[in-house]
């Protein structure tokens, strides 16, 4: 996402001049970056790539793949994080739920009542973030 964990911006809006700065020392704390170099090497990247488990690099090939698709198609950052988040909530209840009739509801109850929730503090996540970034514009 080009961002670092600690920022608060919401996605989709574009990296600032301190940002930027922030996330080239972490990745130059990783080794990505080289010292004294300003650009992401292809030998850093390699040795960290080489760092990190099958299953990992296989999860961010296909995230990589379905990013460049979504884009080549028009959509936007937020939208598919959205997705992305609405797939790990629905994911969160793939249990098998019990085959009594009263478990089956609690359990498919839940799966909704979870989702409606989800979707709530989402929503409301992202207009406190368009609130506050239209607040400072205009101050």
């Amino acid at each position: 996402t080009n961002r670092s964990s600690s920022t608060r911006a919401a996605a989709g809006q574009p990296l600032t001049a301190a940002q930027r700065t922030e996330l080239q020392e972490q990745l130059r704390g990783s080794g990505i970056i080289a010292d004294g170099a300003a650009e992401v090497s292809l030998a850093g990247v390699g040795s960290l790539a080489g760092k990190l488990p099958a299953d990992l690099l296989y999860v961010m090939r296909t995230s990589h793949l379905v990013s460049s698709l979504h884009k080549a198609l028009g959509g936007k950052p937020a939208s598919r994080f959205r997705a992305y988040a609405k797939a790990a909530v629905e994911g969160e209840w793939q249990q098998q739920c019990s085959r009594r009739w009263w478990a089956h509801g609690f359990c498919v109850l839940g799966r909704n009542l979870s989702m409606v929730v989800f979707m709530l503090r989402l929503c409301l996540s992202e207009w406190c973030a368009h609130a506050i970034s239209l607040w400072t514009k205009a101050a």
